[in-house]
């Protein structure tokens, strides 16, 4: 898990800590039985910035850091894909490389934003989301899901219609915007308006800080880095599924009685009687 986190959040480390981690990955076995004060000495930085990468990395404490370091490369190799491989094999590591991108959103994420997310969807009059070209796809995804729990929702792949439903929507709305990078024109154009409207802002985009973070009241985080396979799949759709999953569960989970009875009556309303 450890070259996992790091390829998370890579782009977001100092140049202390890339010196730190390049010693961690290139001498695991010394490193599991030094303190973070020799490891901090050995590599000519301070003790704090040893400490505060575990910390960023979602670890409890330097310890755990280093504990995850053993076979780490060994474990790397072993997640590859490979033609050779039976079927069950590479089964088997897409499973695994899933669980590791799940257990890497889940620490970037803080449960505070994730609760206010919940909070501010179930209480909006309306839900305005929006997303540029494949992350749009998630957007639908997310307006079926809230749908289903009784939340009015627009969605829209134009980005005029987008920015008019901004225009004329009321202060009780909130705005949900999809964006790998967090640098599409369309978004920042979108998010901008949302933002001056007064409008509860919520961003799902990639745990490195880009221009749509300064736009959000909420910024919710994916990994997106390709996973250590020979195809280079990318791990944004199962980062931002699984917060999707998380979002929908919660509200779900906040007042079941009241959500299984609007997911009963919108089964009802669409059922097609023959």
């Amino acid at each position: 898990m450890f070259l996992i986190k790091i390829n998370a959040i890579k782009d977001n480390l100092t140049a202390n800590e890339k010196k730190i981690v390049e010693y961690l990955v290139n001498n695991s076995n010394d490193s599991k039985v030094m303190t973070s004060t020799q490891i901090a000495e050995k590599i000519n930085v301070s003790q704090p910035s040893v400490i505060r990468l575990s910390k960023k990395l979602g670890y409890s404490s330097f310890r755990e850091m280093i504990a995850d370091l053993p076979n780490e490369t060994d474990e790397l190799e072993d997640q590859r894909l490979h033609d050779s491989e039976s079927d069950e094999e590479t089964l088997l590591k897409i499973s695994t490389q899933m669980s590791d991108i799940i257990d890497s959103t889940r620490d970037v994420n803080k449960l505070k934003d994730i609760q206010n997310c919940v909070d501010a969807l179930k209480n909006a009059h309306t839900v305005i989301l929006f997303g540029v070209e494949s992350s749009n796809l998630f957007a639908h995804y997310m307006a079926n899901q809230l749908t289903k729990l009784g939340i009015i929702c627009l969605i829209s792949e134009n980005y005029h219609t987008t920015i008019m439903q901004i225009e004329n929507a009321d202060d009780h709305s909130v705005c949900f915007l999809f964006s790998e990078s967090g640098e599409t024109e369309e978004i920042i154009r979108v998010a901008s308006l949302s933002k001056s409207k007064g409008l509860k802002t919520i961003a799902l985009t990639r745990n490195i800080k880009n221009s749509l973070y300064s736009y959000a009241d909420i910024v919710l985080k994916t990994v997106t880095f390709d996973t250590v396979t020979r195809f280079n799949v990318t791990t944004m759709r199962t980062s931002m599924l699984y917060i999707i999953d998380v979002i929908y569960l919660l509200i779900l989970k906040s007042d079941f009685n009241k959500y299984n009875q609007y997911i009963g009556h919108l089964e009802d309303l669409t059922h097609f009687k023959r």
